[in-house]
């Protein structure tokens, strides 16, 4: 009997803890804008700004569903595109200023980087999210979520016990180094919000400013296409 009350015990915390994830997930969503609206999102373009190593950085990112991405950044007159996927394979400009191609893995981790991110369908895209409890972040009380994408890769998420924005997140890069990412100063933009303050810590810190996102702007396919040799 002990042993049947202790299973039923486990499981009703799992259930429970299922329940209380999706949850958080819908409030989340919903204080993002809602389903709706973050589904009629086609295209995004965002503008940056930050210092690096002392020097003035502009840094534009192209997004368009399906999951296609150019990130192009600007210092000193002149253009670096760091990353460039068509939805299928990608590229990016080296030091040289030729092109290198992604890696297998590479594409397969940027096909599972998908337009609406995480949150949205999260189950059906294969990702698990845990609760793992609630911890302070600037002094305000987070609920701590441990995400695992399809591919394997992880990150903890803070996220807002009182508005349901994610003020923090942890993962680590392929060289094992920890990413620490603060986001703050969310603003509406066609009525979704998106944060427009984030401070990088990995190794040194880095804030960035988002000075303008545009939504639904028409962009050309052919801006991700592989340029050549």
């Amino acid at each position: 009997m002990k042993t049947v009350l202790s299973l039923i015990f486990t499981l009703s915390f799992f259930v429970a803890q299922a329940q209380n994830v999706d949850k958080i997930v819908a409030k989340h969503i919903e204080s993002l804008g809602g389903l709706e609206k973050l589904k009629a999102i086609k295209s995004k373009v965002r503008t940056m700004s930050m210092s690096i190593q002392g020097q003035d950085v502009t840094m534009v990112s192209y997004e368009k569903r399906e999951n296609k991405l150019k990130v192009v950044m600007e210092a000193q007159g002149m253009e670096f595109v760091t990353n460039c996927f068509d939805g299928k394979t990608g590229w990016r400009m080296n030091q040289m200023g030729g092109t290198d191609k992604y890696s297998d893995k590479e594409n397969k981790e940027s096909a599972a980087n998908t337009f609406d991110g995480i949150w949205t369908d999260y189950k059906e895209k294969g990702h698990t999210i845990k609760l793992a409890g609630k911890e302070k972040v600037d002094g305000k009380e987070c609920f701590k979520l441990e995400v695992t994408r399809k591919d394997g890769q992880t990150r903890t998420v803070f996220m807002s016990t009182d508005d349901y924005m994610i003020l923090k997140t942890v993962s680590t890069n392929p060289s094992g180094a920890t990413i620490t990412r603060y986001l703050s100063d969310y603003k509406a933009v066609a009525g979704v919000k998106f944060h427009h303050k984030m401070r990088v810590e990995a190794g040194q810190t880095i804030d960035i400013t988002i000075s303008s996102i545009k939504i639904n702007e028409k962009i050309d396919d052919k801006i991700f296409a592989y340029p050549g040799e």
